[in-house]
């Protein structure tokens, strides 16, 4: 066996324990050495690796009624964190996740966004002050996850169009002189949908229809996003809905976006969403009207995005975290409009993650990349 083989079965080893230790709450070194079938030898180094890298604890002794009690040995799920940043038109949200995906600070507030040094300053200044607030030590901090309402080309480092906010193009290289902390950029949709699946146990096919101030989506195939070849898969908001319809973002007329997005309840709530389903929950007759209106937009969308893609869709985003009380009166619409007479509405979903998905699909592309490095 090449000294190459012999690393790369080292590193499938302690990765292969790393991962064990992160399912569990805790457990003994017997008992990983019987999960994987590994010798206590290889276990121990493993473990001692592990330890080393500050990752791994002891954590007290298993209760035992004969012979020796076994060391509990746990993760330090906050060895290493990651931030997540949501970047809207009007708010930023921020969350920061620890290795087993626990959101352990988060906030939102509301900030413009812009292209220029006072914008740029204040977001870096906005993320230092989160991880300080949070008592975190930036060493620990693995990267920030920007997510943004546009499309990113080139691995994470270029905006293309973004109409519905104010980013220049070049961001990621002028933000780098504002931000010592690595980072990376994301499309909003695909960072909620990736988090989505990883938080509600998918691992087939699914498609996730984002309903938030912007409308787009997440196409998994086996677990994976698919970004096409372009990076505009799933961008769902702009399927015509409505020839000659209402003006989208985009420029064009008719895109589903403008019906479908928050936006559409939230212009009768003083822009606030929370408001109005609190009005739709207490009956007001004009908000019941106007969630009609938006059921029936939502209904046709999901048949046409339903004969394209045989998957489940989840429905996501801010409204999506709403949806789970409204669930059966949409699948009554769609059942109206469903192409296939044998078909019926079980593939619609409501979320799993309602708050802040986006911002958590960011901070996951580093907890994840780093979990798997290990």
């Amino acid at each position: 066996m090449s000294k190459t083989d012999t690393i790369n079965i080292k590193k499938i080893n302690r990765s292969r324990v790393f991962q064990l230790i992160s399912s569990c709450d805790k457990i003994s070194k017997q008992d990983i050495a019987n999960e994987l079938s590994m010798s206590l030898p290889t276990v121990t180094q493993n473990l001692n690796e592990l330890l080393e890298m500050g990752l791994i604890s002891n954590n007290g002794s298993f209760v035992s009624t004969v012979g020796r009690r076994a060391r509990a040995i746990s993760l330090i799920s906050d060895a290493r964190v990651a931030v997540g940043l949501d970047i809207t038109r009007n708010h930023i949200a921020l969350v920061i996740l620890d290795l087993k995906g626990n959101i352990i600070h988060s906030v939102r507030k509301r900030m413009q966004t812009a292209i220029s040094t006072v914008f740029y300053k204040k977001l870096a200044d906005e993320i230092y002050a989160f991880i300080d607030e949070a008592n975190i030590n930036r060493d620990k901090v693995l990267g920030v996850g920007i997510t943004v309402p546009g499309i990113v080309y080139e691995n994470g480092t270029k905006i293309g169009e973004a109409a519905s906010i104010h980013m220049a193009p070049d961001f990621y290289d002028i933000f780098h002189d504002y931000l010592d902390i690595p980072f990376i950029l994301l499309n909003d949709a695909k960072a909620s949908g990736f988090a989505e699946a990883h938080f509600s146990g998918y691992t087939s096919n699914m498609l996730y229809l984002f309903l938030s101030n912007t409308v787009g989506g997440c196409i998994l195939i086996d677990g994976k996003v698919q970004t096409g070849n372009t990076c505009r898969s799933a961008e769902f908001g702009h399927m015509t809905l409505f020839p000659h319809g209402m003006r989208c973002h985009c420029g064009r007329y008719g895109c589903a976006d403008p019906y479908l997005c928050a936006g559409f309840l939230t212009q009768y709530s003083n822009d606030n969403l929370s408001l109005f389903f609190n009005e739709l929950e207490n009956g007001n007759p004009e908000y019941v009207k106007i969630f009609e209106n938006y059921l029936q937009n939502l209904s046709i969308m999901i048949n046409n995005i339903h004969v394209c893609f045989d998957y489940d869709i989840v429905l996501g985003g801010y409204i999506g975290g709403y949806m789970g009380k409204y669930l059966d009166q949409l699948k009554s619409l769609v059942a109206e409009r469903l192409t296939f007479a044998s078909d019926n509405t079980d593939f619609i979903k409501s979320c799993t993650l309602k708050l802040e998905s986006s911002a958590v699909g960011g901070a996951l592309h580093y907890t994840q990349a780093f979990n798997s490095s290990i």
